[in-house]
């Protein structure tokens, strides 16, 4: 947002700053291969770039993968997470009480399966996630000391909406109008569908109605559309960049063949755009359900 309100000679001061940033950030990792222990934290869209905008000649990637430790999360460490948040909370305003954990404050059962159970389902498996749902839980429940069925619907609502956001705000250096695609194409489709039962005619219309619309012209995605479909013709094709892509950034799922696991981002697993064929299913991640309507779940 800063950068689209910036000026050209700014715009281009910011990308300098930028580009020495990540040519910084290069340095640190080739140090460590050299022996030096130094231990940068970043997200993995942010490695990416470092490779795409920073590589020297003859630069392999491959030759770092060893040195990276990806970050997970168990959902019983999510849940001790949880409960240290509910702890915190009850210890502030009532200094003796005793411990608390996160489902004396919830329902049983929300949506025929165990509530903590439920919220670790709608995030991306991040103790920030995490908690960002049950503050939203908080916060729908108006000072009652119980969270109720309706107050979780209400922060799912809150929730699934600024956690689209903050993803697109994450990615938005390479897909400046991720937000608006997603909601362009994935409004209202079903939770799960294979390629070879996509309705493509639904699919048409979507991408005349984002090349109509345009608001987002000149951003990626618009691109892909305008020459993959408006120029060429081609609706698989573009559908099959998009798809990809919004597989890379953690919002779809892919099962490639009956026989495979589903591949997530958030689970460190993806799957190459040329692995896309009949045979894949999609799956759209239980956190973008609510801002998506997505049915058929």
């Amino acid at each position: 947002e800063v950068g689209r309100r910036m000026g050209f000679a700014e715009r281009a001061g910011a990308v300098a700053v930028e580009g020495q940033l990540l040519g910084q950030l290069h340095e640190l990792l080739q140090a460590d291969r050299r022996g030096r222990r130094l231990d940068p934290a970043l997200r993995e869209d942010l490695l990416d770039r470092v490779f795409r905008h920073t590589r020297a000649t003859g630069t392999q990637e491959e030759k770092y993968r060893s040195l990276y430790l990806r970050l997970t999360w168990t959902d019983d460490y999510l849940k001790e997470v949880l409960d240290r948040r509910v702890n915190h909370l009850v210890r502030r305003r009532y200094e003796k009480r005793k411990e608390v954990k996160a489902l004396a404050l919830l329902p049983n059962r929300h949506n025929k399966t165990d509530a903590v159970s439920y919220m670790l389902s709608r995030t991306m498996s991040t103790p920030r996630d995490v908690i960002l749902f049950f503050n939203e839980c908080i916060a729908q429940s108006d000072g009652k000391p119980q969270i109720t069925q309706d107050a979780i619907a209400r922060a799912e609502n809150e929730f699934s909406l600024k956690r689209l956001r903050a993803l697109a705000d994450e990615w938005s250096a390479d897909y400046d109008d991720l937000f608006d695609v997603t909601i362009a194409i994935f409004k209202e489709m079903p939770g799960k569908f294979a390629w070879s039962e996509i309705d493509w005619d639904s699919i048409e219309s979507r991408f005349i109605q984002y090349i109509i619309n345009g608001k987002n012209e000149g951003k990626f995605f618009y691109e892909v559309v305008e020459v993959k479909y408006g120029d060429e013709s081609d609706y698989e094709a573009a559908a099959k960049e998009i798809f990809g892509i919004l597989h890379r950034v953690g919002i779809l799922g892919v099962r490639p063949g009956v026989s495979q696991p589903i591949f997530w981002a958030h689970q460190h697993k993806l799957l190459q755009q040329t692995r896309i064929n009949d045979d894949a299913r999609f799956y759209i991640h239980p956190a973008y359900y609510s801002v998506l309507g997505t049915t058929n779940i």
